[in-house]
């Protein structure tokens, strides 16, 4: 399951509280997102600035700068719905058939988020995410396009 928005009494109950850095207007509603061991999400990159927070299991993050996109077999599926959003057919879990679905060699981040973590994922970075257990997850997006890349206000 994912991407299942929660109310804030939801929230409360979890103990989950939106990053301080933010007016409550800045931030999206809590997404939830509950995968078995072995479910992924595909490579692929948002218009938006996100804070993720593991609460239960592991996640295996694979993650892409933005300047690497023109080697990463990204198209963009929804360009009049989403113009920001790429995706890609590159998967992270067979790692002897890595290098041939890339253009060429290149550069990533490998992150394993256990339960406590905390992520910021940047507007335009690529991510390939892994579930390996069992896991609970939550985010909040930045959805006021000025604060992307996140910019707090003090």
């Amino acid at each position: 399951m994912g991407n299942y928005e929660i109310n804030e009494n939801q929230q409360d109950a979890l103990k989950i509280k939106k990053p301080n850095a933010y007016s409550t207007n800045d931030l999206s509603a809590a997404a939830l997102w509950i995968g078995k061991k072995g479910c992924i999400t595909p490579l692929h990159c948002d218009d938006t600035d996100s804070f993720i927070y593991q609460l239960l299991g592991t996640k295996k993050w694979t993650l892409f700068c933005p300047s690497k996109y023109p080697f990463l077999n990204a198209i963009g599926p929804l360009p009049e719905k989403y113009p920001m959003f790429y995706s890609s057919i590159v998967d992270f879990r067979y790692k002897d058939r890595k290098k041939s679905q890339l253009n060429e060699k290149i550069d990533f981040i490998e992150i394993t988020l256990n339960v406590g973590d905390a992520l910021y994922l940047p507007s335009g970075w690529f991510h390939f995410v892994e579930t390996i257990e069992d896991s609970i997850m939550t985010n909040f997006i930045v959805n006021n396009p000025e604060l992307t890349p996140a910019i707090c206000k003090m």
